[in-house]
């Protein structure tokens, strides 16, 4: 699969990667994730992990932080062939999802859509 990367580095060891994949041709693997993102609402506890179901300005999020080493994942479903995927360190989800919605994520689902349909 295609994708890119990219990696931010802030003061006090705070640290978010960034990576985009591009399933393309695997549309099993791309309904298969957002299968598992667009499971119903849930939040809870396992083990050390905590994690929570939601959205980010509109699409559907998963998200799980480690409750003891605070690193926090947040995956979206972006026009049902896109991944973006959000891993930091000392960084809290929350910021980590605000940081998510000022991408252009309605962009990115719009290149989603096959040529010849558009």
């Amino acid at each position: 699969a295609a994708g890119a990367t990219g990696v931010y580095r802030g003061e006090g060891g705070r640290l978010l990667h960034l990576r985009i994949v591009d399933t393309g041709t695997m549309k099993d693997l791309a309904g298969l994730a957002g299968s598992l993102i667009g499971v119903a609402d849930m939040t809870g506890t396992n083990g050390n992990v905590r994690i929570e179901t939601g959205e980010v300005n509109g699409f559907q999020a998963f998200e799980k932080t480690g409750l003891k080493n605070g690193v926090a994942q947040v995956h979206l479903m972006v026009g049902g062939r896109f991944m973006v995927i959000a891993s930091a360190r000392k960084i809290p989800s929350a910021e980590v999802k605000t940081f998510l919605g000022t991408l252009d994520l309605k962009t990115l689902a719009g290149l989603a859509v096959p040529a010849e349909t558009k």
